[in-house]
């Protein structure tokens, strides 16, 4: 070790992060610049990403691959994840672990970011948009700027939505309604007045003269 310089983690704790499956995610906050940013614990070759002797990492968060299980954090104090911790922090570990299945699968994390990218490729290309990742963006995430689409490729991206496997993908859609104005608010409320009885009249086999005829 460099004299002078201090491990924000121990290489035990270190060996036992790397040992985790794929399926569990593991991101290092940092605090840098008053913000608080996370990075990938370890890389696709399965070893450390982060700097081992960075002086400015918050905690390290260990996320079950599925969505809605919740998330195993270690704060990283002043002695940071040091040996003294080891057993304490095995314990949290092997108990966070002991709640889901034991996986089959054994494909390694540069396997999984690849099958991932492809995922994200074929996805994009069924819903016929180009969306081009900003500088150093590594996520496999997909974000769409829905009001930058026709009409037609709306109703695409919203077709391959409904037709994308729930349990594998989670889905979260984001409506920014603070900068709309009054005027626009009240045309919104009346399109959605219509929209719910025209939808309603569908349901109940309503004709256009709503007798059913």
């Amino acid at each position: 070790m460099l004299f002078g310089k201090k491990r924000w983690i121990c290489g035990e704790v270190e060996q036992m992060l790397l040992a985790l499956h794929p399926a569990y995610d593991i991101r290092v906050k940092i605090k840098t610049n008053g913000k608080t940013v996370d990075f990938p614990f370890r890389d696709n070759e399965g070893k450390m990403f982060v700097d081992p002797y960075r002086r400015d990492v918050v905690s390290v968060d260990v996320d079950y691959m599925r969505e809605g299980y919740p998330v195993e954090t270690f704060y990283v104090g002043k002695d940071g994840l040091a040996d003294w911790s080891v057993p304490y922090i095995r314990e949290r570990l092997d108990r966070y672990v002991s709640q889901f299945p034991k996986m089959s699968w054994t494909t390694s994390l540069k396997r999984l970011a690849n099958m991932r990218e492809e995922l994200r490729t074929a996805i994009c290309n069924s819903m016929g948009v180009n969306f081009t990742r900003l500088e150093g963006d590594t996520s496999s995430s997909i974000g769409v700027a829905f009001n930058c689409l026709s009409l037609e490729q709306r109703r695409r991206v919203c077709d391959v939505i409904c037709n994308l496997d729930s349990d594998a993908i989670s889905i979260q859609a984001d409506f920014l309604l603070d900068n709309v104005d009054e005027n626009r608010i009240y045309a919104t409320l009346d399109e959605l007045a219509l929209y719910d009885a025209a939808k309603e009249a569908e349901q109940y086999g309503c004709g256009e003269d709503g007798l059913g005829f």
